[in-house]
């Protein structure tokens, strides 16, 4: 990280700058590229890197941090070969816009919470599958096929419980605000190649699969509905698929015919 990045006030101990670093810059080393003019206002560019080689399957992006309100405002992934494949830019901000509290009507029984910055902290724990289970109420499958030289490294657990403000998607699971969910990551590896399994379960039922990019493939897994897709520009694919109350995702650059061999080789749910 650069000196000079190191003075900017994002990282004082207030709210937004523990959202901004737990969940935007968690697992990334920042640095300062410059200053640049975003419809009139001064943003700060930052370029962010894997603190980790093949760290959740990602690679440099760039954000764009408004250097009077320290609102993100724009923001660019790369894949691996550093071309962008996503771009998000946020618009027509407007901040402490005045709205009376009589506005916001509490349900009666209902408890008002002030988040602090320990709500906003979203540092994943590697741990064993033994250690998982704990956490996870749901039963927890595993492929009985690998390609050669696959080994399990580590596993990674995520619930409403941890983040209850934010909504999350990941590869097809999305959970919004106060809906319960759980999850569990398995990270396979063989050298710097990766395969990573996401299930899930939520209270109120999963959403019907869609495509990624547009450009999935509907498929069957075990007589299950479920789609592969091309993601992180096509560098990675995503076999996808669900019954009733689990998710399944296998994340990986194998090709077709080995993430079938894998998905089929899971026990019934």
């Amino acid at each position: 990280m650069s000196d000079d990045f190191n003075d900017l006030k994002l990282f004082e101990p207030d709210v937004y700058a523990e959202f901004l670093n737990g969940i935007i810059l968690n697992g990334k080393l920042p640095s300062l590229l410059g200053t640049e003019n975003i419809d009139g206002n001064n943003a700060y560019v930052l370029e962010l890197t894997p603190s980790e080689k093949n760290e959740s399957l990602q690679w440099k992006s760039k954000i764009w941090v408004d250097g009077e309100n320290w609102m993100l405002i724009r923001c660019e992934l790369y894949d691996n070969e550093g071309n962008p494949y996503l771009e998000i830019e946020i618009r027509d901000v407007k901040l402490n816009a005045g709205i009376p509290d009589s506005e916001f009507k509490v349900p009666d029984g209902a408890q008002v919470k002030v988040l602090g910055s320990e709500d906003f902290k979203n540092e994943t724990e590697k741990m064993t599958l033994e250690e998982a289970k704990q956490f996870i109420d749901f039963e927890i499958l595993t492929p009985e096929y690998l390609p050669e030289g696959y080994e399990f490294n580590y596993s990674m657990v995520s619930s409403s419980k941890d983040m209850p403000y934010s909504t999350f998607v990941h590869s097809g699971f999305s959970v919004f605000a106060g809906q319960h969910y759980e999850k569990i990551t398995l990270v396979y590896t063989k050298g710097d190649n990766e395969i990573r399994i996401i299930e899930g379960v939520s209270e109120k039922g999963l959403p019907e699969i869609q495509d990624f990019e547009n450009e999935g493939e509907y498929i069957q897994v075990n007589n299950m509905n479920g789609t592969i897709s091309p993601i992180f520009g096509g560098n990675m694919k995503a076999l996808t698929w669900q019954d009733e109350e689990l998710e399944v995702t296998i994340i990986s650059s194998l090709d077709k015919a080995e993430l079938l061999n894998i998905a089929e080789s899971f026990p019934e749910a």
